[in-house]
Parts: C-alpha cells; sequence; structure tokens
C-alpha cells in the first residue's frame, strides 16, 4: 500500500517554501534596482542645479552689462 498524502504535504510545503524564496529574491532585486535608480536620479538633480547656476551667472552677467546678449531685437529679454 502507497501512502501517497505524507508525500503530497510534503511536496505543498516545498512549494510553498520555494515561492517564499523567490519572492524575496524578487524584493531583494527590485531593491537593488530601486537603488541604482535613485542614484542616477540624484546625479541628474545635481546636473541641473549645475546647469542652472551656470545659466543664472550668464543672466547676471547679461543683466549687469547693460546689452541684451542674444536679442537681437533690441527689446526685452523675457529670461529672469
Amino acid at each position: 500500500m502507497l501512502l501517497k498524502r505524507p508525500f503530497k504535504k510534503g511536496v505543498g510545503e516545498h512549494d510553498k517554501v520555494q515561492a517564499s524564496f523567490e519572492l524575496k529574491e524578487e524584493v531583494k532585486r527590485v531593491s537593488e534596482v530601486m537603488k541604482f535608480a535613485n542614484s542616477r536620479l540624484f546625479e541628474l538633480e545635481k546636473l541641473n542645479a549645475a546647469m542652472f547656476n551656470a545659466i543664472s551667472k550668464l543672466v547676471d552677467l547679461e543683466g549687469n552689462s547693460g546689452k541684451d546678449v542674444g536679442n537681437d531685437s533690441g527689446g526685452k529679454d523675457y529670461v529672469s
């Protein structure tokens, strides 16, 4: 006589443990991807700040020189 129940129960438990392990691994992968994405966003934020500072300095220089640099019409420049 074959005992199928204990073996079947063992397979079910194994499947649950395996699924739990796979979910934990997926969470680790997602966590690493989020860390990478956040680091890239941080680098872009630093780059944007540097570009803004450079443009602000150019605008300040333009305002201090009394000339409209980049505006050939002689009218108001709307960059502030």
